[in-house]
Order: structure tokens, then C-alpha cells, then sequence
């Protein structure tokens, strides 16, 4: 008999797996799982190629990257699962967990392999809510990163579309990592569906594997629901070849034919297979099905009979052997008249009939068998419970004594413990007639005794606990922990002292000694003022290596407030501002430090500080000539002088020392030209043979530099002025300024002494503006100026607001221009023969159109357009204003469908030679859309792809020609296609015999029929056209034994006298054996 094993991988099977059936009872023969050999997993590489090129633009490939980002950041190596679409199932079947909730560290899949899609695939970095941030690649939008992006985020919930319109269908789970043999056995398969009757059923498994294993046994082992597997049917199957070359393998069997196992309908059974992969045994788990049909229940009969207080059962069989079961009511007692049974008066009883069960009446008699007097007679003493004493350890036996009561045939001890707010039963000693003893946990315990009677029964039933007794009073007593102490040592914070901890490793009792002092933080050293100036003083201390931090406090209105706290013990200064001059302040500082929630602070360290003495309130310099500078300062009514340096050779220098305060200016002299110089003042108080200076106020101050020579206007436009002026050597730039909104505002400042001309940008047209230059030197860090240099200038008219050109003819087009009303006439120019020539000249600003005619087929000219003015005897013209037109290119012949399927059509149309290209339209949406274009005109065919079976759709094209850098069209040529019907949903073929296979295919309700064909002699050849849509199986006869064939079928729809078909739908199918 042939078996298939179904698979794909690096080659498809070219003809079945032979195997040779052993069918055997399952039991003793039934093989143990066991190693061959010991497998090892391979180095990691990247399975998957690196680079891309769709639609011109090179990528990384989105899987290799995923691949890639897997193995970086999880160090799981995937194994080659295909195109992105296919990732999910593979690596479903090749063992890892997938599901559809979004998770860190995952690989998440978007899109399915149908439509010519290749999937999309990334790395999972983190998810938030309904959003997730992955790393990916293939994103032909990155060419500067080769298609890679981190970091992207993006929707995480099932059905979330891309830019591309893929759908998310599920997630990778990379914590999930099979076996490292990397061989899996499952109980389904991914590629091929089980298939189930009333009688029969076909189930497939999966084998999962590296290529390059061979697989050399499978089988099969079913079972029926109650049966053990031993009570089964099993079936191992011996490969007559080694299969390698295939990343996985199908198995599939047909219990029936192949176990010879009829199965019962309406029935669950159980299977697993078994296969030998790389010389390793493996199993899968369990599966199973239920046979379809319905059951056919015979009459009810009785199962179990009711009685008087319980229920009974009825039940019905299928001829399946199945059973359906109900229940029945109980029937109730059926009493006779009322007898006299006891010596009590009181006591009476009634007898049912069918069970003799004795119903007693009178007095309290139902609930007591026995009367008071009965039970008063029987009851025993009262018990007195002792113990040895109530000083116990969980080591010590505690003894229970006490003495006999009278009426007493046993006693029972119940010692309970304890817990929360309850006792519960720990101990209970059933039948004690003497002394017990017992040892205890810790805890706080109760006892209590019972002296029972068995020979009297005080309810009516015979329960133990029923016999007539007397407790005991509860008895209490402790149970102390042997305790088992740890020491732990806990040293002392700024919170708490430091101890020595014990604590008992059993109950958890502690206790505490050799106590030690609590930390404190030490007093602050090296307090001092590090800088002093008139309004500031920069205190300084020490770093306190035990701080937190700092507080820094100052006396004023008469109480201390703090003016600063750092947050860091490595900052030690701090510059106290906003002081008044010649004024002695007082501070103080102190450490602190946190622990836990808690501050602590160190003592305080005081220290007092003088500001220095005011400066003059000015201090400033202006230019006397190319050699001097002029130093102007305001008087200090509290200086007895003043003292003036200049920097020069690296250093401050003194100039002057005053006499007195009112000297009040001083001349530097001496200076090169445009030359900019550094001065300093401070004012300076003598009070016996003290001095006290005050902090320096310094300046810039520059002799002149020689002025811009030779500015002027050289350009304009309607909104630009173009300003150029002669270069200053001694100059390092220039600062350029425009007079708006009433005062003088800087435009620009250039950077060196090269750049000399500057356009003016923005301005209004036909409108006059003033502008001034000057140079400046650069020298220690501050500029050095010239004298201004002023100009003004006027921008031009305004141009026509639009200019267009349209075609009117192959050999004509016509331009067409909005009226200036501030313009004379316009002047009409067309560039050729490598020159602007002009075309016309209007007398009036109201001819507003022009057609250029003698122009050549198919082919762009360039136009030009200017306004201009006339006033008196002069003209002012406006910039010029520039288009591209094209006459009109030949259309596109020959227009046609030449294919059709069930969601493809194919245009074809022949070739423009004048042509650059075509440009290919859809109508959709209520509107035509660019579906194509073509980048040369030898491109003469364009298929459609993912429209809908069954339907009509509108097309039109258009050739175009590229030429100096614009399109120029033709016309459109509009067309109409339709797709096919649709064919038939499923196709499937089964073996009937050693000669004849049996096609089924599903309903096509939009068919008229059916087509079937087989393939033989080297061509496709009709079988059976059906002459309606219900005939739906069709049995090919006549075929060799053990042989696979290949047949076909297409549906067929007649309206009237035309004949629509669907696509062809292909399958394999091979006689038995």
C-alpha cells in the first residue's frame, strides 16, 4: 500500500514516500522512547539573505534584522522561517508559543502570504497600552539608515494596519525557545487540514526538523474514549528511502484503510504519532476528534429501581454502543396504621409497608429514640481532666490524667490550639481508657474530656457521636518555643543607637543589648570670606565628607534667616548678593545629613564680612582722533581719589592716580589707528593709615578707522536691491543698515573684508529705500567703527500675477496673462536658437493673450513674459516671468485586454515612437487614480492585480514625452475589462482503489458547470464537462496501481450565447497500492 508523507523544504517531493505497513495491536510491541544518538544545537548565523532592491531602493531586509535583533538583545538564534507572512505559523509549528497579545522582547508579524505580499516583521522593544516600539527593516523611507529604524511606534492590537496596509496578525513569543535538538513531532499540521466522517477519519501531524536529518520511521497510534492505548490500534510504517533536504514533513493516515478500523460514529477517540528523526525517537502529544452522525436511541428501560427515599435511573442504548441515562423519582414510604412498641407510654410507631422503616410519634420521640428517663438512667459522670503542670517546652511531654466515672465504657481526649480569634482540633485520641501523653508546637492550647456510653443511643440514629456522653471542663495550657537565637549586629544610625539584635530562627522572638551611641555630625572647619565686592561676598569652607549638604544663614531684621541650602557635599562656597557697599554682614553655616525621613545637623560656625566701597556711577570712553581717546567718569562722594590702568603687554598699567575726587576725565594719547583698547577705574578712600579700594568698572574704547569708499546700487528688482561697495583693508567687516519704521535697523554685518556687496531682500516694488555701510575692526575681543556711507535705491515695477501657456495644436499654443494695471503693455520673448527672442511688444496694458504658432509636434518651448512702464521719457520694466508649453504628442493605439483571471487583467497597446513613456489610470473611488507609469515607451503591457472576480473596471492611458526637464501629453484612450467568475472553493482527490481515484469539489452557486480535466500524454485532456452547478464528485477509472495523477478543473457560466470561465484549480491524487 502507498503512504503519503506530505512536506516542503528545500525541494518538493517529486513522488510519494513509500512505506510498508506493520498493523499490530498495541501492547508489548509498542516501542519505548530512547536517544540513538545525541544531538547539538549549530553556531548561530543569520539565516536569512542581508540586502533587497524593490522598486529601485535598497534595504536591509526587514527578517534579517528582525533575525538579528532577536538574537542581540534575547540571544535566541530563530530558525529560516521564510517570508515575513510566514513567520507566524512556522515558527508556531517548529515549536515556539505565538499569540495575539503585544509583548516586550517579541517578534511581531504583520500581513498574509496572499496578493503577491511578502509580510512585514520586527522586533518588539516595549509596549504601552495600545502601542508598541519596535526596531525594524525594510523601510524603503530610510535610504540614509539602509531601510533601518529604531525606535518606531506603531499600533499593537490584532488587525493594526502599516503605511503599507499589512494587518498585525500575532506575536512571537522569543521566551518560548524549543528544544535545543530543534526537532519537533506535533499532533497537527500547519499546512493540511484533518478530515473527519461518520466511519472514518484522515488526521495529519507535522515533523519539524533541521534539513539535514533524515527521517527513516512514523506511525501512529488511535485509541477510542474509556480504551487505554493498549485496547487501541496502532500502526508503524518503515520508510523504504531516507528523506533529508526538507525543513519539515507531513505524515497523514486514513484510519480505515490503512489501521482496517471501521470507526463509530457520534464517537471521541485519541491519537499521537511516533517518528524516527536523525535516529531519535519521538512522540507526539495527544489529539483527538469526534465522529460526525447522530445517535438512534432504542426504549428506556430501567437501570437502577427507586425506593421509598431515593431515586432510581433509567437508560436507553445506540446501536453504538453510546448511553443516555435519566433519573426517576423516589417513591415515597407507604405506612400502615400506628402500634404500640415500648414499655413507655409515650412511645409509638408506624410501619411502612414496602420498606419497613419505623416512623416513631408522641412526646419529642422524633428526635429521641430513647425517652428523658431512658437517657438520665444511661448518662455518665461528669470527668474531672488533669494535666502534669502548665510550664511547658515544645520539647516536653505533657501527660492528661484523670479518674474513672461510673456509666462509662470509654473516653475520648480532644486538644485543640489557638488560631486568630478560634481553637482548632490538633490532637484527638479516640478509646483511651487511662492516662495520655503528648509533645506540642508552640502555643496557647485548650483540653477537654468526654465520658461516653455506647450501650444508649440518644438521637435516633447510631452514630458514635450520638451515644449518650458527659465533657469535662476545659482545661488551658501554654506551650513555650525552645528557642535557637541568631545574633546580628545593626550599627548605629543618625536616628537610632546600634545594638547587638538576637533573634529566634524558630519563632521569631527577639531581644536587644550592648547598645551604642547614635552618629553625629562634626562642626564645619576652614569658615572664611574668599572673595569680597561691593554688593557680593563668596563665603568658603570645607568639605564635610559625613554631610548631606549645607546651610547658610545671614542675621538681618534682627534674626537669623537662611539664605541657601545645597543639595551636595561637594559644594562648598557661596556667593551672598545683593549687598549694600562699605557694610559689615554677619553669617553662619552648618552641616547637615538625611536619614531616612529624618535631618540632622552639625553645630553652627560664625563669621562676620565687609563689602567693599562704592565705585564711580560711570565710567566711559569716545574717539578723539586716529591717535586718542577720551576717558569720562561721574563722581564718588565717598573715593578720596581715583586710579586709571590700561591693558597693554599682558598686563593692567597704571595711567593716573588722583589727588582729589573732582578730577573727573582723562586722555589717553599715544594710540594706533582703529585700534580698540581696554581701560579700568576704581575709586579708592583713605581714613588714617588705612586704604579701602573699591572692585573695578572697566571699557572698551577705539580710535577712528578710515570709511567704505564707493558704495552704490548695482541691481534691483521688484523686490530686491543689490548694494556693492569698495573693499577696506584696515577693515575686518562691515555693518550694513536700512532705515524702516523710523529709525536706523542693522541688516547685516559680513565677516570679512571680502565680501563687498549685499542684495537686500523682501522689499515692495516700484518703491524708493535709504541704506548706510560702515566698517568695523575687530581687535581683543570688542569693534572698532568708521563713519557711515548713505545711498538709496528704488525696486522695480510689478510683473503680470500669472503667466500660463496651454496647447492648441501639434504646431500651436497660446499664452495667456493676467492684466498689470500699474503697466503700460507687457513684452512677449520665446527662447531659441540658444537666446531670448521677442515675440511681441503691446501697445495697452488690456491685450492679455498671444498665440505662438509654426511650433513643432509633441515638443516643450520656453516663455517669457516682462511689464513695463513709460513716464515722461522713461521706461521702467518689471523682472521677468517665465513658463514651459508643449503642443500636443500623439495618442496611444491599439488599446486592449489581452488576459483575464479571477483578479488580474492584462492591457496591452502599441508602441508611440515619439513617445518617453505611458501613464496608466484606474477609475476607483469616484475617481480616476495613477495606477502606472512607464519610464520608457517600450513597455507596452501592464497587468492589474487584486480586483475582484466577477467584475467590470474602467481604464485609460496616455503617452508622454519628457524634454527639457517638463511632460508633454496626448490625449486619453479609455478602455473596460472584466475579471473572471469565480471558481470552485475546494478541490480535493482520494483514492478509491488500486484503479480509480474519486474528485470532490465544493458548490460554486455562481456557475452554470464544471470542467474536469486530467493530465496525460503530456497535455490536459477534458474528462467531464457536468451539465449543472449540483454535480459535485466525479470517479476517474481506468489507472495504474500505486500511481499519482494530476487533475484540473475550471467553472463555466452561460447567459444567453456567452460563455464565461473561472481559473483552473489543480490537485494530486493517487489510486492505492
Amino acid at each position: 500500500m502507498i503512504k503519503s508523507v506530505k512536506r516542503l523544504g528545500a525541494a518538493v517531493l517529486s513522488a510519494v514516500m513509500m512505506l510498508t505497513a506493520v498493523a499490530t495491536p498495541l501492547g508489548d510491541n509498542l516501542p519505548a522512547v530512547r536517544e540513538s544518538t545525541s544531538l547539538t544545537a549549530s553556531a548561530a548565523s543569520n539565516p536569512f539573505g542581508k540586502w533587497q532592491t524593490i522598486n529601485g531602493v535598497t534595504t536591509i531586509r526587514c527578517t534579517y534584522y528582525a533575525w538579528q535583533q532577536a538574537y542581540d538583545n534575547t540571544g535566541v538564534a530563530l530558525p529560516m522561517l521564510g517570508n515575513g507572512c510566514q513567520w507566524y505559523d512556522n515558527a508556531k509549528n517548529a515549536g515556539y508559543s505565538v499569540g495575539t497579545t503585544a509583548k516586550a522582547r517579541s517578534i511581531a508579524v504583520w500581513g498574509s502570504c496572499t496578493n503577491n505580499s511578502y509580510g512585514h516583521v520586527a522586533y518588539v522593544v516595549s509596549v504601552n497600552g495600545g502601542k508598541m516600539t519596535v526596531n525594524e527593516g525594510g523601510r524603503s523611507d530610510a535610504t540614509s539608515t539602509n531601510g533601518i529604524v529604531n525606535g518606531f511606534s506603531c499600533g499593537s492590537t490584532i488587525g493594526s494596519k502599516r503605511y503599507s496596509g499589512s494587518p498585525l496578525i500575532g506575536f512571537i513569543y522569543l521566551d518560548s525557545t524549543p528544544s535545543t535538538d530543534n526537532v519537533k513531532l506535533l499532533n497537527t499540521s500547519s499546512h493540511y487540514t484533518d478530515e473527519v466522517y461518520d466511519d472514518n477519519a484522515i488526521v495529519h501531524g507535522e515533523v519539524n526538523k533541521p534539513t539535514s536529518y533524515p527521517v527513516t520511521r512514523i506511525g501512529i497510534q488511535v485509541r477510542r474514549d474509556g480504551d487505554s492505548f493498549s485496547n487501541g490500534w496502532s500502526r508503524f510504517d518503515n520508510t523504504q528511502k531516507t528523506y533529508t533536504n526538507s525543513s519539515w514533513m507531513s505524515p497523514w493516515f486514513n484510519i480505515k484503510t490503512e489501521l482496517g478500523v471501521t470507526l463509530v460514529h457520534c464517537t471521541r477517540y485519541y491519537y499521537k504519532f511516533y517518528a524516527v528523526v536523525n535516529g531519535k525517537e519521538y512522540w507526539s502529544s495527544e489529539n483527538t476528534f469526534v465522529t460526525t452522525g447522530s445517535h438512534s436511541y432504542g426504549s428506556w428501560y430501567t437501570k437502577t429501581s427507586a425506593t421509598c427515599t431515593s431515586g432510581g435511573t433509567e437508560e436507553r442504548k445506540c446501536s453504538c454502543g453510546a448511553t443516555e441515562s435519566r433519573s426517576t423519582s423516589a417513591l415515597g414510604h407507604n405506612y400502615g396504621s400506628t402500634y404500640f412498641e415500648a414499655d413507655h407510654p409515650h412511645k409509638y410507631a408506624h410501619l411502612c409497608q414496602r420498606c419497613g422503616y419505623k416512623e416513631f410519634t408522641g412526646g419529642n420521640l422524633a428526635i429521641y429514640e430513647k425517652c428523658d428517663i431512658c437517657y438520665n438512667e444511661n448518662l455518665p459522670s461528669k470527668p474531672c481532666l488533669n494535666i502534669s503542670s502548665n510550664g511547658f517546652k515544645e520539647s516536653d511531654n505533657v501527660s492528661f490524667t484523670w479518674d474513672p466515672t461510673d456509666k462509662t465504657t470509654h473516653y475520648n481526649l480532644t486538644v485543640e490550639v489557638l488560631s486568630g480569634d478560634e481553637y482548632k482540633t490538633v490532637c484527638r485520641q479516640t478509646y483511651v481508657n487511662s492516662g495520655f501523653q503528648a509533645t506540642f508546637g508552640k502555643g496557647q492550647y485548650r483540653a477537654v474530656l468526654d465520658s461516653y456510653n455506647s450501650n444508649m443511643f440518644h438521637q435516633y440514629t447510631s452514630d458514635w457521636r450520638d451515644w449518650v456522653h458527659n465533657s469535662s471542663d476545659y482545661v488551658y495550657f501554654d506551650i513555650e518555643c525552645a528557642h535557637e537565637f541568631l545574633e546580628e549586629v545593626v550599627s548605629p544610625t543618625y536616628d537610632n543607637e546600634g545594638y547587638t539584635l538576637h533573634k529566634c530562627t524558630k519563632c521569631g522572638y527577639s531581644y536587644k543589648d550592648n547598645y551604642t551611641p547614635a552618629l553625629k555630625l562634626t562642626e564645619l572647619t576652614g569658615v572664611k570670606v574668599k572673595t569680597q565686592g561691593s554688593t557680593s561676598l563668596t563665603l568658603a569652607w570645607d568639605k564635610n565628607a559625613s554631610a548631606s549638604g549645607y546651610v547658610v544663614e545671614q542675621y538681618k531684621g534682627g534674626k537669623w534667616t537662611q539664605i541657601a541650602k545645597t543639595s551636595s557635599n561637594a559644594t562648598v562656597t557661596y556667593t551672598v548678593n545683593g549687598l549694600k557697599v562699605d557694610t559689615t554682614y554677619t553669617f553662619r553655616i552648618k552641616g547637615y545629613v538625611v536619614s531616612g525621613t529624618t535631618e540632622y545637623s552639625s553645630e553652627y560656625t560664625r563669621l562676620a564680612a565687609k563689602t567693599r566701597i562704592a565705585n564711580v556711577g560711570t565710567f566711559k570712553g569716545s574717539t578723539v582722533s586716529d591717535s586718542a581717546v577720551k576717558l569720562d567718569w561721574s563722581k564718588n562722594d565717598k573715593a578720596t581719589g581715583y586710579v586709571i590702568e590700561q591693558y597693554k603687554g599682558g598686563k593692567w598699567t597704571v595711567l593716573a592716580t588722583t589727588k582729589n575726587n573732582t578730577t573727573l576725565t582723562f586722555t589717553v594719547k599715544g594710540l594706533a589707528e582703529g585700534t580698540a583698547y581696554s581701560f579700568r577705574i576704581k575709586s579708592f578712600r583713605k581714613t588714617g593709615s588705612t586704604t579701602e579700594f573699591s572692585e573695578y568698572t572697566a571699557i572698551k574704547a577705539a580710535t577712528l578707522l578710515d570709511g567704505v569708499s564707493d558704495f552704490k546700487v548695482t541691481s534691483v528688482t521688484g523686490s530686491w536691491i543689490t548694494l556693492e561697495w569698495a573693499k577696506n583693508d584696515k577693515a575686518t567687516g562691515y555693518a550694513i543698515e536700512q532705515y524702516k519704521g523710523g529709525k536706523w535697523t542693522v541688516i547685516a554685518t559680513t565677516k570679512n573684508n571680502t565680501t563687498l556687496k549685499f542684495t537686500v531682500k523682501g522689499l515692495k516694488n516700484d518703491t524708493t529705500y535709504s541704506f548706510r555701510i560702515r566698517a568695523y575692526k575687530t581687535a581683543g575681543g570688542s569693534n572698532v567703527y568708521s563713519d557711515y556711507v548713505r545711498i538709496a535705491g528704488k525696486t522695480r515695477i510689478a510683473n503680470v500675477a500669472s503667466f500660463k501657456g496651454s496647447a492648441v495644436s501639434a504646431s500651436a499654443v497660446k499664452l495667456d496673462w493676467s492684466k498689470n494695471d500699474k503697466a503700460t503693455g507687457y513684452v512677449i520673448e520665446q527662447y531659441r536658437g540658444g537666446k531670448w527672442t521677442a515675440l511681441a511688444t503691446t501697445k495697452n496694458n488690456t491685450t492679455l493673450t498671444f498665440t505662438v504658432k509654426g511650433l513643432a509636434k509633441g515638443t516643450a518651448y520656453s516663455f517669457r513674459i516682462k511689464s513695463f512702464r513709460k513716464t515722461g521719457s522713461t521706461t521702467d520694466f518689471s523682472e521677468y516671468t517665465a513658463i514651459k508649453a508643449a503642443t500636443l504628442l500623439d495618442g496611444v493605439s491599439d488599446l486592449k485586454v489581452t488576459s483575464v483571471t479571477g483578479s488580474w487583467i492584462t492591457l496591452e497597446w502599441a508602441k508611440n515612437a515619439n513617445a518617453t513613456g505611458y501613464s496608466i489610470e484606474q477609475y476607483k473611488g469616484g475617481k480616476w487614480t495613477v495606477i502606472a507609469t512607464t519610464k520608457n515607451n517600450t513597455t507596452l503591457k501592464f497587468t492589474v492585480k487584486g480586483l475582484k472576480n466577477d467584475t467590470t473596471y474602467s481604464f485609460r492611458i496616455r503617452a508622454y514625452k519628457t524634454a527639457g526637464g517638463s511632460n508633454v501629453y496626448s490625449d486619453y484612450v479609455r478602455i473596460a475589462g472584466k475579471t473572471r467568475i469565480p471558481n470552485v472553493a475546494k478541490f480535493t482527490g482520494s483514492a478509491v482503489s488500486a484503479s480509480a481515484v474519486k474528485l470532490d469539489w465544493s458548490k460554486n452557486d455562481k456557475a452554470t458547470g464544471y470542467v474536469i480535466e486530467q493530465y496525460k500524454g503530456g497535455k490536459w485532456t477534458a474528462l467531464a464537462t457536468t451539465k449543472n452547478n449540483t454535480t459535485l464528485t466525479f470517479t476517474v477509472k481506468g489507472l495504474a496501481k500505486g500511481t499519482t495523477y494530476s487533475f484540473r478543473i475550471k467553472s463555466f457560466r452561460k447567459t444567453g450565447s456567452t460563455t464565461e470561465f473561472s481559473e483552473y484549480a489543480s490537485v494530486k491524487a493517487a489510486t492505492d497500492k
